[in-house]
């Protein structure tokens, strides 16, 4: 009977210990997050992508293809904590960067993508 009950009681600190530590996440400055709940992102009250102002510039029929509504994003940073029916979609938002001085069709212009020439007038 006290073999049982040491197991019964393992399992549920074991379950405990790995919802508390497998529920904590951090988001990467270079990343965004949106946190769902059994598969529903968590909604900003009941607004659209049609009360934000860029919504504005759309036409009457763009408006109804794209009115969705607006979820809670997670910013950079942690740790955060979530429970095991969570789960947390992460996506990335770095910027890349290209190098305007090399030129494909001709590797060797602008001293091998090195140095990038410009004209400028000063009056």
């Amino acid at each position: 009977m006290g073999i049982v009950i040491g197991i019964g009681i393992g399992f549920i600190a074991w379950v405990i210990v790995r919802c508390v530590l497998a529920g904590f996440y951090t988001v990467d400055q270079n990343q965004r997050a949106v946190k769902t709940v059994f598969g529903r992102a968590q909604r900003v009250g009941n607004l659209t992508t049609l009360d934000d102002p860029i919504a504005e510039s759309l036409r009457e029929d763009e408006k109804e293809r794209y009115c969705f509504p607006q979820v809670r994003v997670i910013m950079p940073g942690g740790p955060y904590f979530k429970w095991p029916w969570e789960r947390v979609h992460k996506v990335s938002v770095a910027t890349e960067t290209a190098n305007m001085a090399f030129d494909p069709e001709s590797p060797e212009a602008n001293k091998n993508g090195t140095v990038l020439e410009g004209v400028t007038k000063t009056s």
